[in-house]
């Protein structure tokens, strides 16, 4: 459930980010673009969190 939620504020962020950067710079929005690059950050974002957690290990 938290890998789906997640992805799906990735991916809302990285479309309104990438529409903003477009509009400030004069250039042009691309979708497809920016869907890849929220995917990868989504992925990244994930890994580290899991990478980052303890290990549940019982106490001796």
């Amino acid at each position: 459930m938290r890998a789906t939620i997640v992805l799906i504020w990735s991916l809302i962020l990285g479309q309104i980010i990438s529409y903003l950067g477009a509009a400030l710079n004069h250039g042009a929005y691309d979708f497809k673009q920016a869907l890849m690059s929220s995917i990868v950050i989504a992925i990244s974002v994930l890994i580290i969190g899991n990478l980052s957690q303890p290990s549940k290990k019982p106490a001796k």
